[in-house]
Order: C-alpha cells, then sequence, then structure tokens
C-alpha cells in the first residue's frame, strides 16, 4: 500500500462537507428546481477506495463554487488530513508535510495522482459524476436500461437515489460508485448542501 498522506489525497478528491443550513435525508438527496445543475455546492460523507490489494476508507467535505474546487479528506484512526485546491489554472495537493502543485492542461493528471496514491483517481470529472451526471466537456455512452449508469474516460459510474421527480425537480445522488478495473471508487454522501437551490424533500 502506498503511504498514508497519499491514501489521504485520493480520499479528499473524492468527497465534500456540508455546511450550516438543515441537512438533506441521505436517502433522498438534495432537491432541485426543475432543469437546474448547482454550480455551487458542498457535500460531505465517506469514501472508500480499493485499486489491486490497495485500500483506504476516510471522511471527506468537497466544496464546490464556479471555477474553484476545495477538498479536505481525513482518514482514520488519526491517519492524518489532506487539502486539495483547483482552479482552471493549476491543482495544490498539501498534506502538511508536502505541498504538490500541478499546472493546467492536466493531461497528466491522472498518472501523477497514480504514482503518488497508488491508485488512479479521475479527479476532473468526479465534480460532476457526484452530481449524477457525465462530464459536459466529453461524450458518455448511457446505460439504455439504467439512466443513472453510463461510462465516461473508460470509467463506469453508477449513481444511486437521484434522478428526475415526477414535478420535473432533480434529486441529488447519494452514492455514487467509479469503477475501472481493477480500481473502485464508493463515495456515500451523508448531506448536500447547495445554497438557495437545495432543500430537504
Amino acid at each position: 500500500m502506498k503511504p498514508a498522506a497519499g491514501v489521504l489525497l485520493a480520499a479528499a478528491m473524492l468527497q465534500v462537507g456540508g455546511c450550516g443550513t438543515t441537512p438533506s435525508r441521505p436517502d433522498a438527496g438534495a432537491v432541485l428546481a426543475a432543469g437546474a445543475w448547482p454550480d455551487d455546492w458542498q457535500a460531505s460523507g465517506k469514501l472508500a477506495v480499493r485499486d489491486a490489494g490497495n485500500g483506504f476508507n476516510a471522511r471527506f467535505v468537497w466544496r464546490e463554487t464556479p471555477g474553484q474546487s476545495a477538498l479536505d479528506v481525513r482518514g482514520p484512526l488519526g491517519i492524518g488530513a489532506v487539502h486539495l485546491t483547483r482552479t482552471a489554472e493549476r491543482i495544490v495537493l498539501d498534506d502538511g508535510r508536502e505541498r504538490q502543485t500541478v499546472d493546467a492542461p492536466f493531461d497528466a493528471l491522472e498518472a501523477t495522482l497514480a504514482a503518488r496514491l497508488g491508485a488512479p483517481l479521475p479527479l476532473a470529472p468526479l465534480r460532476y459524476w457526484l452530481l449524477g451526471r457525465a462530464d459536459p466537456a466529453a461524450s458518455a455512452e448511457v446505460d439504455a436500461g439504467d439512466p443513472g449508469v453510463f461510462v465516461q474516460y473508460g470509467w463506469r459510474v453508477t449513481a444511486r437515489g437521484g434522478g428526475l421527480a415526477p414535478d420535473g425537480r432533480r434529486t441529488l445522488p447519494h452514492e455514487v460508485v467509479v469503477e475501472r478495473a481493477p480500481s473502485r471508487i464508493r463515495v456515500v454522501v451523508d448531506d448536500w448542501q447547495v445554497p438557495g437551490g437545495a432543500r430537504p424533500p
């Protein structure tokens, strides 16, 4: 298994923390207006990462605002914490001991993360996949029998607990599983917060 700091970095990229409004029920997700996709949101929960014998579990906080991501992850048993920030120009990883900057374009980002974390992590599209949608910058193959499943960038994404309600409103997923053999990333969102746009159903 890779060093603990690397393990935490991967966790950080997968999820996000809650703000001060009333939390939504994990089995229902946050409710959005019809046709809405938020670009300002915060989520918190836990994740599990497995890859060819390596693995870890952690809790996370992900704050997404237009043009920037801020993620914090804390692993079990006092392993430590990792902070990650992303803008259009660069991504900065900071585990308190080492700070690494990856400048745009991010073509080699997944390989860089795999080398450091011990498992590939599709960081760039994760901010879309957590919402249960494909990255709009690329095509995706949707499972005809299950609209919550699609394949993009070679990863199979399964989003559960979200979708369209009969009144046209949208609920955000409470679980997202991302798989590409031998890697599997499972994210469970305990709390979604979308300022001005989401509330418990």
